[in-house]
């Protein structure tokens, strides 16, 4: 063999395997070209669904508003029901002014004490006109003076004296218990007494005058 055809032969050798390290080579590129390519078009896709939301997506203000109260549940606007004035200005009836109604309780406390004056005299058992006269008294503090509401207990305590010597008068045991004199005078006195509260009644106008008396605007 001369040594140009050795020459040529190992020429063709080298060139046989170096090509096949060649293909190698290609292929390798390829496939990391399919990867590269398949990683870029996922980038992309993220990247396109990221601008549609930023720019098609958005919800203003007022939107979200009208979404929140359609979304509203009844249940929580039961519970805000007392905070939030749902009518129109001037739809309820306004409550009475406070001058009528302190008048009229006023005037309830002068009714139940007349009450009382009257049926001392009247009944024989005024327990319902004491309850009565003593809750009015209670009141009275807070809607006449001290001066008045002072003078009211006096009343009472003394319609409560009247009534219980009356209770006294009509028991059988006592009045067994004391002579017929004693029990005449003491039935005696329980009348006097009587009549002296129901003479009393104007007197209880008077107090009242100051608290009661409505002037004629007319005049």
């Amino acid at each position: 063999m001369s040594y140009w055809q050795g020459l040529g032969l190992s020429y063709w050798q080298g060139g046989t395997i170096h090509g096949g390290g060649l293909d190698s080579y290609w292929q390798g590129l390829a496939e990391w070209q399919q990867w590269t390519l398949g990683i870029g078009c996922s980038l992309a896709a993220a990247f396109i669904v990221w601008l549609f939301k930023k720019f098609f997506g958005r919800t203003t203000g007022t939107e979200r508003a009208v979404i929140i109260q359609q979304n509203a549940s009844p249940v929580v606007t039961q519970h805000f029901q007392p905070t939030i004035n749902i009518h129109a200005p001037g739809a309820a009836a306004p409550p009475p002014p406070p001058d009528s109604s302190v008048y009229e309780r006023r005037l309830a406390i002068y009714r139940a004490f007349r009450e009382l004056l009257v049926a001392v005299v009247e009944k024989t058992d005024v327990e319902a006109e004491l309850r009565k006269a003593s809750a009015a008294q209670a009141e009275s503090q807070f809607v006449l003076d001290m001066q008045l509401s002072g003078y009211l207990e006096e009343l009472y305590k003394e319609g409560f004296r009247i009534n219980e010597n009356g209770k006294l008068l009509r028991n059988r045991p006592f009045r067994a218990a004391v002579d017929s004199m004693e029990l005449g005078k003491r039935t005696a006195q329980l009348s006097d007494d009587k009549l002296a509260l129901l003479n009393r009644v104007p007197e209880l106008g008077q107090h009242f005058e100051r608290f009661l008396k409505l002037t004629d605007s007319s005049q």
